[in-house]
Order: structure tokens, then sequence, then C-alpha cells
């Protein structure tokens, strides 16, 4: 029951408040809330056992709170993205690099920060973006029910953020996918899930890391342009940087392009692990 009440409150209570309140505010109280251990504390507890089996990071103090705090601007993004308007982008977020004139394209990135505003700067950019996610037979009896209705409802927040519809794994997928590519939807896919097939070792924190490559390689095949990026916090201020890296270069082998993917992704993650 405990964790229940954790789950709700960090999924759904303090979220609902970002709308009531200026985005400093808000996050200044977020950043005071980080500091209780009761919020999050299963997802913490995986992503503690996950970050002692490196001896690059450690799980202190600092870094407890930075990854709650992460949890929480995740999960308020989607009110926000629903309740704010293209201006919020222009306030609150620095955005280096740019996406691709030419559409559609396929925008990589991993699970890592606070990304959804990301879909709502593509759609309102250049167009529409699908993202392609596991369909919910696959992970809903893994997490608990409150669990279960946040990520559905993060799943339509997605939607309404990037403007595509949802482009689902599985049987058919590369059907899917360049249906989506035809209606000049572009395609946002996460590679750091690997999967039975298509995956690559890619060198990735000094370590081999599999990461999927099946879309990758499907873009490429298609002569989709590929852009990586990531979109950071700053704990201290409670603004973010969309960073969107180079497109890579047509023709390159794909084990080329993984890797360049990769090393994109590298130095974000050892700065905040």
């Amino acid at each position: 029951m405990i964790k229940l009440r954790g789950q709700i409150t960090g999924l759904l209570l303090i979220p609902a408040i970002a709308v009531l309140l200026p985005w400093s505010i808000f996050f200044f109280i977020a950043r005071g809330l980080s500091r209780f251990s009761w919020l999050f504390k299963a997802e913490m507890t995986l992503a503690i056992i996950t970050l002692e089996a490196s001896s690059e990071f450690e799980a202190n103090t600092t870094w407890r709170r930075h990854y709650r705090l992460y949890k929480i601007v995740d999960a308020a993004d989607p009110w926000l993205c629903r309740f704010r308007g293209r201006g919020w982008i222009h306030k609150h977020v620095d955005i280096k690099g740019e996406w691709p004139i030419n559409k559609p394209f396929v925008a990589s990135s991993i699970h890592f920060g606070a990304g959804l505003w990301a879909l709502r700067h593509i759609r309102d950019t250049r167009s529409p973006i699908s993202m392609v996610l596991r369909p919910h037979a696959e992970w809903r009896e893994a997490f608990s029910t409150p669990m279960r209705y946040y990520l559905i409802a993060y799943e339509k927040a997605i939607v309404n953020a990037g403007g595509g519809a949802i482009t689902h794994t599985g049987a058919g997928l590369k059907k899917r996918f360049k249906a989506g590519v035809e209606a000049s939807n572009n395609q946002l896919v996460l590679i750091d899930v690997p999967s039975t097939t298509n995956t690559l070792a890619i060198n990735f924190l000094g370590r081999p890391t599999y990461f999927a490559s099946g879309l990758i390689n499907l873009s490429q095949q298609i002569g989709l342009p590929i852009v990586p990026y990531v979109m950071t916090l700053d704990f201290s201020t409670g603004r973010r940087q969309l960073t969107i890296g180079k497109q890579l270069e047509n023709g390159i082998e794909l084990q080329q392009a993984m890797q360049e993917l990769a090393d994109f992704f590298d130095p974000f993650v050892r700065q905040q692990s």
C-alpha cells in the first residue's frame, strides 16, 4: 500500500501541480521533494542495481536526488505539453542544432533525460513525428496498476506532443514504419532496448553494449535522414537543453552508423548518469 501511495503521489498528484504554477516555482518545489526517499522507491532500487554493476558511477545522495528530480519532471511533462503552448519551449528550452530540413526523417535517442518536449519541438518546427513503442500486451503485466495507467496515459501524451500515431513493434513493424514514412510522418527510434534479433554490439561507456539496430538499418535502406538528439535538465534552474546532433552521412555501414549514434550519447550519459 505504501508503494502504491508513493507511485500515485509521484506520478499523478505532484506532476499535476505543474499545471497550476509557473515552471520556476514548480521546479523549486520539485527540487525539495526530490530529497524524499519514498518517491519512486521501486524504480530507484532497480536503477541502483544497474548503476552499481558499473565501476564508473556511484549512486550517492546527489545522484539519487537528481534521479528523483528527473522522474518528477518527466511525469509532469504530459500535463505541461497538454496545457502549455508553443511559447513554453521558447521560454524554458535552450536549443542547440537543427532538425533535418528534408522530411520525413528519423530522430534517434535513448531512454535518457526528459524528452517529451523534443517531440513537441519537432511537430511545431517540422512535421508530425511517430514514436516506435512496444504494444501494451507486452509490458502491462510487469507493472503495478498505477504504473500501467500512467504509461498508457504517457503514450497518449506522446501522440499529443508529436502529432503522429504510435508505431507499435511486433509482427508487421516494417510495414507500419514504412506506412508512417509514406504519410510524411517523422519517426522516433530509441536504440537502447536490445531485441533477440537485429542487435549490434557497440562500444559505449568504455564497454561492449548491445543496441537495437533493425530500424536504423531499415531507415538507411529507405534513405531517411537519421539524426540523434538528447534533452537534458539543468538541476539548478530547471531549464532544458535540447541538443540535436549531426545527421549521419548517407551510405555509411550499419556498424559505423550505430557507433556514431552511441558516441553522441556517451558524454551525456557520463555527465548525467
